[in-house]
């Protein structure tokens, strides 16, 4: 079912360029992009729901980094891919996480105010500009302040909502491998080898590296789109089997490939 689904689609020349380096991943990306598409193009009466608004917003920024990530390994960008994908896990798991908590939408919004406004400030935007919002986000600031520790929307850290989610394994194996490639430390240039710790960027120059971030990315990105069509009532139920099959199909060859010789 799913070969036939994938040729009568016609997917960016980047994609195909992926999938040259990475095989299966024109065809992750066809079957997530039947789902995809009716998900995003939710009439505009929607928006007069502002819970399910943000979301499909939100389910629009995911898109967009998987397509990034995707154009990053067309062109043999293992290392921006790997941390793109990292941020992808991150917008996956805050907005899984608002789905179950719809109560935090106030301030997941009022958060969002906040960061724009003391952007502004620090940008030195004029008074008069920022007249208009300051009384509002000067009373949402202590709100998201612990002592003199900013929070975030939900008050929380990454690997607490991941686990509240159901996503704690790809926190554990992915998030925290991924974030080596983030933060100014040796994690991603560190192997030990029969002679010792070697440091270099062999892994990511022989592409070794880019098979787990297809992988994480497609996950992240698939569980987000079957979420949100479920929570939301949305009724694309047959493109979401297809995209659950191949998840399943996907996880399968993982083990495969995981399992020693």
């Amino acid at each position: 079912m799913l070969a036939v689904m994938t040729k009568t689609l016609s997917i960016p020349d980047f994609v195909q360029d992926a999938d040259e380096r990475h095989s299966g991943l024109a065809e992750e990306y066809s079957v997530l992009t039947r789902l995809v598409n009716p998900v995003l193009a939710e009439p505009r009466s929607a928006r007069f729901d502002n819970f399910r608004h943000t979301v499909l917003l939100q389910c629009a920024i995911g898109w967009h980094h998987y397509n990034a990530v995707v154009l990053l390994l067309a062109n043999r960008f293992v290392i921006p891919s790997l941390v793109l994908s990292r941020t992808l896990f991150e917008l996956v798991v805050g907005t899984l996480y608002l789905i179950k908590n719809p109560n935090l939408l106030p301030d997941f919004l009022d958060h969002g105010k906040l960061v724009f406004y003391e952007s502004a400030l620090a940008a030195n935007v004029t008074e008069a500009r920022l007249a208009p919002i300051k009384e509002e986000c000067e009373k949402i600031r202590p709100r998201f302040l612990q002592g003199k520790k900013k929070l975030q929307w939900h008050k929380s850290g990454i690997g607490v909502l991941a686990g509240s989610v159901g996503l704690m394994q790809a926190y554990k194996v992915f998030y925290q491998d991924a974030s080596g490639a983030t933060h100014a430390d040796a994690t991603k240039t560190l192997r030990y080898l029969s002679r010792g710790w070697v440091q270099s960027l062999r892994a990511f120059d022989d592409g070794k590296q880019a098979s787990p971030v297809c992988y994480a990315s497609f996950m992240a990105v698939a569980n987000l789109f079957l979420q949100v069509n479920k929570a939301l009532d949305m009724g694309h139920d047959d493109e979401a089997k297809a995209v659950l099959l191949l998840t399943e199909e996907r996880y399968e060859r993982m083990k495969t490939l995981a399992r020693p010789n």
